[in-house]
Parts: structure tokens; sequence; C-alpha cells
């Protein structure tokens, strides 16, 4: 929006001080005797408050980008893929437990995830034939304490969005070590989560809505 504009016209101490002169709407001139050399300002833009809230304002469409997708909802364990004996020996488990595994199908619809999300703060409580845990997240890239989603044993995460996924990278307290990353994203009407063991070694678990 423009401020009101001034136009004064001819010499003041002229007869006719009512010289008509071709202006733009928008341009200030400035009184002169010497109409040879009349001084024409360009009108100067003012800020608009309601304007300048509209810049400000953050859109919604940001924020929920900026949070990733909503895993929300109770899950059951579908299907696995990829070689999890072999995951499980990369992730430093002995043969027994990795037999036991092996023989209750690595979890194959018994192993369920209840997940409560509001943005960045995730509430994932996992139940299986060994028990049930409950991991809580903040999706901000800081490390926070855990559990191994394989294992059970304490470590330290760091939660960040990669995307529309959701990316926890892993380590041991003692000895400090890496112990590889779990990648969570959603494919169609499915839950997939993706486990890297610190060779690289690659398995996925595939869950589907509890019914």
């Amino acid at each position: 929006m423009f401020d009101k504009i001034a136009v004064l016209v001819g010499c003041p101490c002229s007869a006719d001080n009512s010289a008509p002169m071709n202006l733009g709407q928008d341009d200030l001139v400035e009184a002169s005797c010497d109409l040879d050399h009349v001084l024409i300002q360009p009108a100067v833009k003012t800020e608009d408050p309601e304007d300048k809230q509209e810049e400000k304002a953050p859109k919604e469409s940001e924020k929920s980008e900026k949070s990733g997708p909503n895993f929300s909802g109770d899950w059951v364990l579908l299907r696995v893929e990829g070689d999890f004996d072999a995951f499980m020996k990369a992730k430093g488990i002995g043969y027994v437990s990795r037999s036991l595994a092996k023989s209750t199908g690595y979890g194959v619809n018994k192993m369920h995830q209840s997940v409560e999300q509001d943005g960045d703060k995730l509430k994932i409580t996992t139940t299986n034939p060994k028990g049930t845990k409950v991991l809580n997240l903040l999706a901000n890239g800081e490390e926070q304490d855990g559990t191994d989603p394989i294992d059970d044993k304490p470590i330290k995460i760091r939660a960040a969005w990669d995307g529309s996924a959701l990316v926890m990278t892993l380590r041991s307290q003692r000895p400090a070590k890496e112990l590889g990353s779990v990648k969570r994203y959603l494919q169609e009407e499915d839950t997939i989560q993706e486990l890297v063991a610190p060779d690289g070694v690659v398995v996925r678990r595939v869950f589907s809505r509890a019914k």
C-alpha cells in the first residue's frame, strides 16, 4: 500500500499557481520557482503489518512434512525378508538364541507393535513371546537411551527424519561401538522396519495393521 501523495504543481510566486503538469499518480512533486528543475520523487512503498504476519506464519504443510509420516496404530508382524540368521550372527548373537528365534519364525504373527505418535514424539510398545517393552523416541537427531530391537540390551539411539522415513542409528555403551541402524517407513498399507547390521547385512520386518 502507498502513503497519501501530495502533489504541488506550479510556482508559488507566479501569477498562475495551478499550472498543470503531466505526472503519474504515484509521483511526489517538490514545489520550485524554476519549472525546468522540478524534482520528482517516486512514491515510497510502506510495509503493511498484515503482510508481515502472513510472511512469518508457518504453513501447516511445512510442519507436517518436517515431522514425517504418522505411524500411529496397532501392527502385527506379517512376514520377514532377508537372511535373519546371518543378520543376528553379524550382531554378535549366539547360536542357541539364533536357533530359538528361527524356531519361532522370527516373530511372524507373534510380534505386535502399538505406536502412539505426536509429531516427533513416538511411543512404541512391542509385545512378543519374550514379553513387552516400551520405547519412547524423540526424532530430533539427539542421542537418547533405548534398547536394541533384537537382543533388548540397553543402547544409545539417535533418531531423525530422513524424508518420509524415521532412521535410528544404534550404538552400545560398553564397549562403545556402532550397532547398525533401523529405518521405519510406510509402504502402501504396511509399515516396513528395515534393519541394517554393522557389516551391512539388511533384513526387513513387514507389519500390517492388526484386525
